[in-house]
């Protein structure tokens, strides 16, 4: 079956993908942090789509009907990043749901928050992501959250703010290939479960 891509194509009625539980979406691979823990080649000039081909793109993946991750590189180089989010969020949009604030509870497997993103969060905001972590994992699930120190939240201020979410950190690594944590380490990948 093949969708259009200038025009959004309505969700199937019966599943035409049912092997497919999820989409991860690769927007871009411009990066321009260099962490020694990453395997993605990226760099700030990478090759990329212009900004009306990746939303027709976001549009299209996301009428498959299947949970839409994006991805790849430094996400937030993508200037366009937050139409992007609202139009997955247009495409699974539960408009009482969204008046309500109210977000996903009590069904992920594990939820993985990669690539410096926590630190781009409003310090305030922090303490209410996690907690919408917490409230979104299974009872056996885990969490996943990777960043690198020196971008406004300390390591010990992280740990804190989880604790006070509900959250507690079972393990500890200083990179993606899962390196002993220690005190020099710059960097911090947590796994952690509903406490």
């Amino acid at each position: 079956m093949t969708l259009p891509l200038d025009e959004r194509a309505e969700a199937p009625a019966v599943d035409a993908y049912p092997l497919v539980q999820r989409v991860a979406l690769y927007v871009t691979l411009a990066c321009n942090l260099h962490c020694r823990h990453c395997y993605i080649d990226g760099s700030p000039t990478a090759a990329r789509l212009g900004e009306s081909d990746r939303s027709r793109l976001v549009a299209l993946v996301a009428s498959l009907g299947k949970p839409v991750d994006l991805t790849g590189g430094e996400p937030f180089m993508v200037g366009d990043l937050a139409r992007l989010g609202q139009v997955l969020a247009d495409a699974d949009a539960d408009p009482a749901a969204a008046e309500a604030g109210e977000h996903p509870t009590g069904d992920f497997d594990v939820i993985v928050a990669a690539g410096n993103v926590l630190t781009f969060i409003d310090p305030a905001d922090r303490g209410a992501v996690l907690i919408g972590f917490r409230d979104a994992l299974a009872a056996d699930g885990r969490a996943v959250m990777g960043f690198g120190a020196g971008r406004g939240w300390t390591l010990d201020e992280f740990e804190s703010d989880a604790f006070e979410a509900g959250l507690r950190i079972t393990h500890r690594f200083s990179t993606w290939n899962l390196l002993p944590f220690d005190d020099q380490a710059n960097f911090i990948v947590a796994i952690a479960e509903r406490a």
